[in-house]
């Protein structure tokens, strides 16, 4: 995954410091996360991140409903972080966007609804007043990966540091902004492969209808053609031996192309087979209207 920061200006002045406890985990390196990770775990938090316990545990309880393939980390400082020869934002980095991915099941979160890997990653680092996401293959298919969170998915995440430094609402809001992008990019996909399998369906039924016009047409053509060697046996050419043969085996084919799916090729087909068929009537027309026409002049 590639690392994407964004700048933030938090307060000048934090709000009263407590110490971090409950269901959220702490770390002191950040490889602690990388050996220590876990599907069932979300929130791992590093130095004073300046919320409470009980609010630390209810935001753990609030993505284990609202955030299951979400690994958010809270760090004070990254200064003493150090991680397969990075140090700094760079070694949490390292850490969490290849280390999660390499070192651990974290590539193995899917979403049930496509089966694409999903597990994503953010990371406020309080200190250095900086964002870091990685988004997972779900959301970067659909417009929701790093190269958008520069301004467009980190919006509410700043504005809620800006208010007032609300971490977790900067937390609560980041992810559920991007999971409602998300859910309604792939509502969009349902709705347009349900679209486009009732035009797909409506286009094999009015392929099949042409075809069976284009049977019956055949067929008709068959008879004509049958009267007017009985009537003129003593003509020869084009005219008295038709592609009948050659129009029926296009028959097949293109029930053959309407059963593989090749609807369009199917379409071509039937189009081109019924020129064909149309343009010989109306040459053998005008050759049964020739002698009336000479007996007028």
């Amino acid at each position: 995954m590639k690392t994407v920061i964004s700048r933030l200006l938090l307060p000048l002045l934090f709000w009263p410091c407590f110490l971090q406890a409950g269901e959220a985990v702490s770390f002191l390196s950040v490889r602690d996360i990388v050996s220590g990770w876990t599907q069932d775990q979300h929130l791992w938090t590093s130095g004073n991140v300046h919320v409470t316990a009980a609010n630390l545990g209810e935001l753990e309880a609030w993505l284990d409903e609202n955030g299951k393939n979400w690994t958010v980390v809270l760090i004070e400082s990254s200064r003493n972080q150090q991680y397969q020869g990075c140090s700094g934002m760079d070694a949490v980095e390292y850490a969490l966007g290849k280390g999660l991915s390499n070192e651990t099941t974290f590539s193995t979160l899917t979403d049930s609804r496509t089966g694409e890997t999903n597990g994503a990653v953010f990371v406020l680092f309080l200190e250095e007043r900086k964002f870091s996401y990685f988004a997972s293959d779900a959301q970067d298919k659909r417009g929701l990966g790093e190269s958008q969170w520069i301004g467009r998915l980190d919006g509410p995440a700043i504005q809620a540091m800006r208010t007032g430094g609300r971490v977790v609402d900067a937390i609560k809001n980041t992810v559920t902004s991007i999971e409602k992008a998300l859910t309604k990019a792939l509502e969009r996909e349902v709705q347009q492969a349900r679209i486009a399998e009732l035009e797909k369906q409506k286009a094999i039924d009015e392929t099949r209808k042409l075809a069976t016009r284009l049977q019956v047409t055949i067929s008709e053509t068959g008879k004509r053609v049958d009267k007017f060697h009985r009537e003129h046996p003593e003509v020869r050419g084009p005219i008295a031996v038709p592609e009948v043969s050659g129009w029926t085996a296009s028959l097949k084919q293109i029930e053959g192309l309407i059963n593989a799916n090749e609807v369009k090729r199917a379409l071509l087909e039937v189009r081109s087979t019924d020129e064909q068929v149309l343009e010989f009537n109306r040459l053998l027309t005008e050759w049964e209207s020739a002698p009336a026409r000479f007996e007028a002049l």
